[in-house]
């Protein structure tokens, strides 16, 4: 079916997706208004920030064993002490700072309302009675209501000193207003089909209910400017002009030009943001006009603009109409409407990014994440916010776009796009909004390591690829009257795979960009001293065991992953459960000639998962009798053994899977990636059958007994012990279906079997499938509610198997976590040296130059007593008044906030206390008794150790 033939189709049987953009700014507007001013109020009241935390670094506790996220989420974000809190009030009181956003808010809504009676005030329009003596136009325009599906047809006014052919409307979805212009009134009877078209593209924004989200954004993004934008920036001026003549402006430059840079940003990612969805608004009325009984030749007495077309396409960026050519392009074929342009998904990741980052910021001042304030449930609540707020708003918006143009494609019969380049746009926004608010950034200009900054491009381009693959799949076999229903099932999925991504990203993804690694020298240190023995017998294995355990390290097995990794594979898999039926299906609308589109054999698929299953239980079965041949002790069967057994399963069943999607991959004619991944995951599940059957039947087959020796039925400790490796084995044969059928897609460019040949009926029961993706459903909640339970996760089962042996107890969390600490490629941590220069900052400096002129006071003392007096003599009446204000300097110093550095904190209380103890001798020693030469000990150590905190300060920042 061409465009030509049903234009209207795809508007009636797709979203839009402008409500979902609107939404979109409007909380991106909110959430900046809040952090921004947060900046603002903060530094205006007096705040602390950084040079309150993060506190020296406490080894002592790890929390959970093995939780390698935890240790470096605690090693970067340790609360600060309540003390530093009460006393530097790092943060002003939420109530000044969330007035901002409610304030905007509130303000945005009495300028939509004042806006409205001020377009429509007296002196710049009269009523159209005024107009309309004979009340014809008033009797077209309810006709045309009518025609329209509206109950009441809207007031109508005059601007009598617009001359142009135009009309507008406004007002709010429930009290519009269309205003003719009086060179419209002319054309009534001159050009009618003009007249009649620019009525129908107004009536048309009334039935789309898009009036007042239009010129609602219109009044917030005006009081956002003047309320948030302005001050900000202002603010963001004073603050670069105060550190430009300090000592600090090198280390300070990056971070003091974003405070410019911000706003900046915001402004122009807003205006383009807001224009791009007014334009698509403005198309939408269009084609409803036409639909409405418009004739298409109202837009062809219009001429677009002389210029080449790269400058009108740059200078329509900036306009809330589309180019004249564009909207007669768009009444044809809506190609250009519908396909996704990389601006928009640029601004929507950039978008995503910022609201994250806000989002996060804000909590964190406050102590609201995971770990804040609240309880358990409410801290959870807020980590999910903190955390999925951005994730969902790409959904919602780029997510539709990806859809909208999938199903296009299927509707026209032209191919689909792949959806990557769309990704790396999305990507890219992400990554500008990463280096715009500073947070893999610091105080340089790029992270530490800017390689990682291609993690967002592949984030961005999976998302992309796999929701248009899930979209054209679901298109060509739903017959439903709307796409929505499945359409809201991808979108979750592929909201699953953003929030797992964001998750990876903010906990793990920024430690890599901010230059922590990891040594894996360290980690076989460690896995020698967990098991000194069974490392030095299996030196391959041991190796094995810490590659792998690093690697995984970075992949934390939260219960978000497994759900979006088996999300992905069962969304799409459930469209071979739609009933197929001949002709077009219902959403299509009637359309013309439809070729219902086939769908996969999926014994293609299920027999090489069958082989791949045998295959599992064969390896898991050769793991076993590979283990039993070590003739390991009971007192070692724990710790080191239980790792080594526990990845060699994964394995056992990882392999066979990705052989699996290799051969789908290669071999289906289409729907390849879904198809690899289904594969792969069934592979796993078909294998974790054997190895659970295996487990619980542990000591009745001879051969395979490796912990026990007696037969028995013993499912709940099997499980125990390897619902986590389940768990991970879904994850990483995902990922690795994803690599291999890239892969194949790149081998198989010029192969025959491609999506040109035609493809074959469906062959298996709907309702098998449906049993299949049940059961999956039903095992990996019972991983993801096992493992929540119960923290302890394998560590407790392998705990509890240990302790039926007689052996020893597993590493301590304290040996964990001195093992697992980071390395990086800086002297500390790069949040450390920022935290270290803020406190310089913000009174840390005062307090060393303080010290330091009593102890340039005091060696011209000694150097001027030893010149009048002799070596070895002092004045003691020009000494005291120096120890006095030595006294004081150290007294204020010792109130005020810790060095947020360990090794500089450990020196600098040194220098304070011995200090102190001079100053005290040295104000109560007597002019006729000789000094203790403690004193001058301990003021000499004092001034040592007080230019050693300066050294290693000035090192940091």
């Amino acid at each position: 079916m061409s465009p030509d033939e049903h234009p209207m189709t795809t508007d009636r049987a797709l979203t839009s997706g402008t409500n979902a953009r609107f939404a979109f700014l409007v909380v991106l507007i909110l959430v900046s208004s809040g952090t921004m001013m947060l900046d603002v109020s903060a530094s205006l009241y007096g705040a602390a920030g950084l040079g309150c935390g993060p506190v020296p670094v406490d080894t002592s506790s790890l929390g959970r064993t093995g939780n390698l996220i935890g240790v470096l989420y605690d090693i970067l974000y340790d609360h600060l002490s309540d003390e530093c809190l009460a006393r530097f009030q790092w943060a002003p009181p939420i109530q000044l700072v969330l007035a901002w956003p409610a304030g905007v808010l509130a303000l945005a809504w009495g300028l939509f309302r004042f806006l409205s009676r001020w377009k429509a005030r007296p002196g710049r329009v009269v009523p159209l009675s005024a107009c309309d003596q004979d009340g014809e136009i008033a009797a077209l325009l309810e006709q045309l209501a009518t025609e329209t599906g509206l109950i009441n047809s809207p007031k109508a006014v005059v601007n009598p000193a617009a001359m142009s052919a135009n009309a507008v409307v406004f007002g709010s979805d429930s009290e519009p207003v269309v205003c003719l212009n009086a060179g419209l009134l002319t054309r009534r009877t001159s050009d009618p089909q003009v007249f009649r078209a620019v009525l129908l593209h107004e009536l048309a924004h009334v039935r789309h209910k898009d009036v007042t989200a239009a010129y609602a954004t219109v009044a917030l993004w005006r009081v956002f400017l003047a309320l948030v934008l302005v001050p900000y920036a202002v603010w963001g001026a004073m603050r670069l002009a105060a550190i430009f003549p300090t000592p600090y402006w090198p280390s300070h430059a990056p971070a003091a030009i974003r405070y410019l840079a911000i706003p900046a940003f915001l402004t122009v990612l807003v205006y383009l943001a807001r224009y791009d969805v007014l334009r698509v608004r403005e198309v939408y009325a269009d084609r409803a006009a036409v639909e409405l009984g418009a004739s298409p030749q109202g837009w062809a007495g219009h001429r677009g603009s002389s210029s080449n077309r790269m400058v009108a396409s740059f200078t329509e960026l900036w306009q809330t109409h589309p180019r004249w050519d564009r909207r007669r392009e768009s009444l044809a074929d809506p190609a250009a409407l519908i396909g996704v342009r990389g601006l928009p998904m640029f601004l929507t990741g950039a978008s995503s990014t910022v609201i994250t980052v806000a989002v996060t910021s804000y909590l964190m001042a406050y102590r609201l994440g995971f770990h804040g304030l609240f309880g358990p449930w409410p801290g959870s609540a807020v980590y999910v916010l903190q955390l999925l707020a951005g994730p969902a708003m790409v959904s919602a918006v780029a997510g539709i776009a990806l859809w909208r143009a999938a199903a296009y494609a299927v509707l026209t019969s032209r191919s689909a796009p792949s959806g990557v380049a769309a990704g790396i746009w999305l990507g890219g926004g992400m990554v500008a909004g990463e280096l715009l608010m500073g947070q893999i950034t610091g105080s340089q200009w790029l992270p530490a390591r800017p390689e990682t900054l291609v993690f967002p491009l592949i984030a961005g381009a999976a998302f992309g690829w796999w929701t248009t693959r899930c979209a054209g799949l679901w298109a060509s076999v739903w017959r439903g009257r709307t796409l929505f229903p499945p359409m809201v099932m991808t979108l979750t999925a592929g909201f699953l795979l953003l929030a797992s991504w964001v998750q990876w990203w903010q906990y793990t993804g920024l430690l890599y960009s901010a230059g922590v690694r990891f040594n894996p020298s360290l980690g076989r240190e460690f896995l020698t001293r967990v098991d000194p023995e069974i490392a030095a017998s299996h030196p391959i294995m041991m190796a094995m065991v810490n590659i792998t355990t690093t690697l995984l390290a970075a992949v934390p097995l939260w219960p978000l992953l497994i759900l979006a990794a088996v999300a992905l594979t069962l969304t799409p898999l459930l469209a071979w459960t739609v009933r197929p039926s001949a002709g077009a299906p219902r959403w299509a609308d009637g359309a013309g000639p439809w070729q219902a589109a086939g769908l996969v054999r999926l014994r293609q698929v299920f027999l090489p998962v069958a082989f791949g299953g045998l295959v599992a239980w064969t390896a898991v079965a050769g793991v076993q009798v590979y283990l039993r041949g070590w003739h390991i002790p009971p007192g070692h069967r724990f710790g080191l053994f239980i790792l080594i057994q526990e990845q060699l399963m994964v394995l056992a069943m990882v392999l066979p899977a990705a052989a699996v999607a290799l051969s789908v991959s290669a071999t289906v004619a289409n729907h390849r990636l879904v198809l690899a991944m289904a594969a792969a995951q069934a592979t796993v599940l078909l294998g974790f059958v054997g190895l659970f059957l295996n487990a619980s039947l542990e000591g009745c087959v001879d051969a395979l007994a490796v912990f026990r020796d007696t037969c028995g039925w013993r499912p709940g400790s099997a499980w125990g012990n390897l619902g986590s490796a389940l768990g991970m084995a879904l994850v990483l044969a995902a990922g690795l279906a994803i690599v291999v059928t890239a892969l194949t897609a790149l081998l198989r460019r010029n192969n025959a079997v491609q999506r040109g040949a035609n493809p074959v009926a469906r062959d298996v029961s709907r309702q098998g499938v449906a049993v299949y993706c049940v059961i999956t459903v039903a095992v990996v909640m019972l991983v993801i509610v096992l493992r929540t339970g119960d923290p302890g996760g394998t560590e407790a089962a392998s705990s509890t198997t240990a302790a039926e042996q007689g052996s020893a107890t597993l590493p301590t969390t304290r040996q964990m976590r001195e093992d697992l600490l980071p390395h990086s490629h800086f002297p500390v941590p790069r949040q450390v040296a920022t935290a270290v220069a803020t406190w310089r900052d913000q009174g840390g400096d005062v307090l060393l130059r303080h010290l330091i002129d009593q102890w340039v006071r005091l060696h011209r003392v000694w150097q001027g007593s030893a010149q009048k007096f002799g070596v070895g003599r002092v004045d003691l009446a020009q000494m005291r008044p120096v120890c006095t204000d030595l006294l004081t300097a150290v007294r204020a110093a010792s109130g005020s906030a810790p060095i947020p550095e360990p090794e500089a904190q450990r020196e600098w209380k040194r220098a304070l206390s011995l200090a102190e103890a001079g100053g005290s001798a040295c104000e109560q020693v007597s002019t006729d008794d000789p000094p203790d030469p403690q004193l001058f000990a301990d003021l000499v150590a004092a001034r040592d150790a007080t230019r050693l905190v300066l050294d290693r300060l000035n090192s940091m920042s």
